[in-house]
């Protein structure tokens, strides 16, 4: 049993029991490099052992990413089972980039996982990510260029794209083109 002590000045986790105390915290199938947004695959396991290497069962582990951006999705937190081993099977990652977990048992220990990388999904949609001057002269390039890039449905650059990006505009005038300013471009790095 995983309780509690409270006192006005601190609060401490302990284990009640057998009275075993965890004192190993590993991964053991550590998670791998994903798609964005596909549940990470093999299922990540950690390991909760005593001092003597036995695995603990009954323990409430937390998993969080703990190096890159993005949200954990799925089920955080698993109890261990008979043979000490916490499974996450249905964890997955929408922001691509390079990322570590972070396993934690409240107040008791922590432990990292090797990195991995979430890669960007399949293009679905075009993103500005510089907009263009917001006032321009008849005739005159704008001061600030428009820049799109390819992404995914989670908004991270497909960066193997290569699709032709054509530009058109909205309100009167007409877009033109200069040599070094093409109106149709071909996407290198998503962009």
């Amino acid at each position: 049993w995983l309780g509690n002590l409270s006192s006005s000045a601190t609060t401490a986790t302990f284990n009640v029991g057998n009275g075993e105390q965890v004192s190993g915290l590993a991964f053991v199938q550590e998670p791998s490099s994903e798609v964005a947004g596909i549940t990470i695959a093999p299922s990540v396991t950690v390991l909760v052992t005593n001092s003597a290497g036995a695995g603990l069962s009954g323990i409430p582990v937390t998993l969080a990413i703990s190096s890159g951006t993005g949200v954990l999705a799925g089920t955080v937190t698993q109890t261990t089972d008979n043979s000490g081993i916490a499974t996450y099977g249905d964890l997955s990652i929408t922001a691509a980039g390079t990322k570590q977990l972070n396993a934690a048992i409240s107040g008791l220990a922590t432990n990292t996982s090797s990195s991995f990388v979430i890669t960007a999904a399949a293009p679905a949609q075009i993103g500005i990510t510089t907009q263009p001057s917001a006032t321009a002269v008849a005739g005159v390039n704008f001061a600030a260029q428009p820049v799109v890039a390819i992404e995914d449905q989670y908004g991270n650059p497909v960066l193997t794209d290569t699709d032709a990006i054509i530009a058109s505009q909205t309100a009167g005038g007409t877009v033109s083109q200069t040599s070094a300013n093409a109106v149709q471009v071909t996407a290198v790095g998503g962009y």
